[in-house]
């Protein structure tokens, strides 16, 4: 016993055995989306070091606000096809490059005949987008995912129907998000329906963005995030009554930002945790297709090459707290040297190379631990 109080009290085995915990913590935490908005955090903070501009580049955001929903549409589910119909016809006549539709259109009965009602709105809706397509707008639609009891993804019936599909200028993705919505979404396989893009991807080769180029499938991507004013936004009703600019040759994403309970009251519908804040669901999406097209996404950096890193890094920024000075700001700035080397580390990766690297938590680990030594033992 004697023996192993005596191997623990050296200093370098404590060290190594909480730099490991702390790998061990941080591949944890990644694996389980565990502390997420911490980590949001230290994602912003680090593509906010980015000197590039702040806006988005291609999209316009085509908003079905409170006022449409709640007003006009008296917040019906599933929304009303024949006023998205509607809205591609008139977004259609401003000549834009793509149009989306971030909107959940499964059958409600699940591929059977719907009510009258429902076909003749989707009737309209089928026919606008006929028409869009064949006017040289390409358009992308949602596909709705379901889980077969295998866990395997499934593509569940959508009211539009398969063959439109197989028009011309149309184009589909799966709208499912990550719970760490930093994932920049790719291809996804489906037990059904082989391969399907993410909705944001779908609108990327819809755009035929270049930086499509960089993207390598099999690898995990993050994707960086604009602030919501970063984005053109317009609503439903200014695009149907209105002449709105800067719309021709653009990317218009078509969704809703309505208040879930009723007019101004609750949540906005489908809104989610980002790195900048709780944004609606279009905004996520919009995010995506911007990391795309203006090559705002990293590579994330994992495996047993990476843990090696963060191991030794935690190592390194272990010496100044065993090196003992006189004076109390010498010893303060050379445990801050290794931190600010590894920052600039870390921001020279992202920003250079493109690569994500997060050694946060490994590296919290050894300046916790070394406060606590240099208090305890001094």
């Amino acid at each position: 016993m004697s023996r192993m109080w005596s191997f623990l009290r050296n200093y370098w085995v404590r060290v190594i055995a909480v730099a490991a915990i702390g790998v061990f913590v941080s591949s944890y935490l990644d694996k389980t989306h565990a502390l997420l908005n911490i980590r949001y955090h230290v994602s912003e903070f680090l593509q906010g070091l980015n000197p590039r501009g702040e806006d988005a580049q291609r999209t316009v955001l085509v908003l079905i606000t409170d006022e449409e929903y709640w007003k006009e549409l008296y917040g019906r589910v599933p929304i009303r096809r024949d006023y998205l119909a509607k809205i591609v016809r008139r977004a259609t006549e401003f000549r834009p490059a793509v149009i989306a539709l971030d909107f959940d259109l499964r059958s409600t009965s699940g591929g059977a005949p719907e009510p009258l009602e429902f076909q003749k709105e989707t009737i309209e809706l089928r026919n606008a987008i006929y028409d869009a397509s064949t006017q040289g707008v390409r358009v992308v639609l949602t596909r709705t995912l379901g889980q077969a009891t295998d866990g395997a993804y499934v593509v569940e019936p959508d009211v539009y129907g398969d063959d439109v599909l197989s028009w011309p200028n149309i184009g589909n993705g799966y709208h499912v998000l990550s719970d760490d919505v930093r994932e920049l979404p790719l291809v996804l396989s489906t037990a059904n329906a082989g391969r399907l893009d993410s909705f944001a991807l779908a609108i990327a080769r819809a755009d035929q963005a270049p930086s499509l180029r960089r993207i390598k499938e099999e690898a995990d991507y993050y994707s960086g995030f604009l602030e919501a004013d970063a984005f053109t936004k317009i609503t439903a009703d200014e695009l149907l009554k209105g002449t709105p600019n800067g719309i021709a040759n653009r990317v218009l994403l078509v969704s809703g930002t309505w208040h879930q309970d009723a007019y101004q009251r609750g949540a906005t519908v489908r809104s989610w945790d980002s790195p900048v804040g709780t944004i609606p669901g279009v905004l996520i999406h919009a995010n995506y297709f911007e990391a795309i097209f203006d090559k705002r996404f990293y590579r994330v950096l994992e495996g047993w090459s990476v843990k090696g890193i963060e191991f030794m890094l935690a190592l390194m920024v272990a010496i100044p707290f065993r090196v003992k000075f006189t004076s109390r700001w010498k010893a303060l700035l050379l445990i801050l040297a290794p931190y600010v080397v590894i920052a600039i580390i870390s921001y020279v990766l992202l920003i250079a190379l493109a690569w994500f690297f997060d050694p946060s938590i490994p590296l919290l680990a050894i300046a916790l631990h070394g406060i606590y030594e240099r208090v305890h033992f001094r």
